[in-house]
């Protein structure tokens, strides 16, 4: 399933990036329009941007730039106001647009150097930690981070033209996974009454570049993982299935999952290391890892993945992937 976005540049607002003195172009002015879609399960509906944030991150090359092949200038930063997107007056060159929504958070963007408002469109990254904090901060991830707590990206290059105009739909990918722990119906999985459950996640990364090494790859910023603690506390006597959804970042998963008696201050251990077979569990991009608890023995949990709704893990590549020339 997909939502469909449909964006006219001219309703976004513009950020600040790099200060730049550029040449309107007369006459048959180049411009691009755009139409998005990030996957979803929600339908083919337009984001509820109360909820979410779109966007674009405009890269060119420019001349002052030519030696440093790591350096790609940022032309602008844009976000969505509205519901229509259009380019215009673009100089005729090439350029690399990076379209990315995420949750509507204080905090999700962020830069090699924190708070440098970089030139450099290599230098921006994506900054996950907010979705981490919200779902720690609940007493267990709220049905709505559940729901709207992913961050999807598509990069692509594109050469424009004196008085050319392209038109094209975007597929946003999903960058991000998600870890769910069914713990079972409690009361048939424990001879005391559980308390609580914390889950220990050790060294998760917390922020992805922008950019993607023009392959659709998830780069993760270094030294940028963090440890979490999220706590649930379970009905009894209900036999109602206890499920507990976290959104991560690709990853292998570290850490232990404590489950604390009534009364008891002492937990039951379980770490996520060597759960499944003693080897790895991971976190996959735009993939679900269930891990399914089958009691107090030996294999304790059963490690499955799964495709969101059974999508496969990203879209295909549309006939414009390169550097068209």
């Amino acid at each position: 399933m997909k939502i469909k976005i449909n964006i006219l540049l001219l309703g976004f607002a513009l950020l600040a990036a790099c200060d730049k003195q550029e040449p309107v172009t007369v006459g048959n002015a180049e411009k691009v329009e755009f139409g998005i879609t990030t996957k979803s399960t929600a339908g083919n509906t337009v984001p509820d941007l109360s909820t979410q944030e779109v966007r674009l991150y405009l890269g060119e090359h420019k001349s002052e730039h030519l030696d440093d092949k790591k350096h790609l200038h940022l032309r602008e930063k844009y976000t969505l106001t509205g519901s229509s997107f259009l380019l215009e007056n673009m100089p005729e060159q090439r350029y690399k647009f990076a379209f990315v929504c995420v949750p509507k958070l204080d905090g999700m963007f962020s830069e090699k150097v924190p708070g440098t408002n970089s030139c450099d469109f290599n230098a921006h990254l994506i900054d996950f930690t907010p979705v981490l904090n919200a779902q720690a901060q609940a007493s267990q991830a709220s049905q709505a981070l559940v729901n709207t707590g992913h961050i999807y990206r598509k990069v692509i290059n594109r050469w424009l033209r004196s008085g050319e105009a392209l038109t094209e739909n975007v597929t946003l990918n999903r960058l991000n996974g998600q870890l769910i722990i069914d713990m079972g119906v409690p009361e048939d999985q424990f001879e005391h009454e559980v308390a609580r459950i914390d889950i220990h996640i050790d060294h998760t990364p917390t922020e992805i570049y922008i950019r993607d090494n023009d392959n659709d790859e998830v780069i993760l910023a270094e030294d940028r993982a963090k440890s979490f603690i999220y706590t649930s506390v379970p009905q009894w006597n209900v036999n109602k299935r206890h499920i507990i959804t976290l959104n991560l970042l690709p990853s292998e998963l570290q850490g232990d999952i404590f489950v604390y008696r009534k009364g008891d201050d002492k937990p039951q251990t379980f770490p996520f290391k060597g759960m499944y077979n003693r080897g790895k569990v991971h976190i996959k991009r735009n993939t679900r890892t269930t891990l399914e608890f089958n009691g107090l023995h030996k294999d304790y949990f059963t490690v499955k993945y799964a495709g969101f709704d059974g999508s496969q893990i990203g879209v295909d590549d549309d006939q414009w992937d390169g550097w068209q020339k």
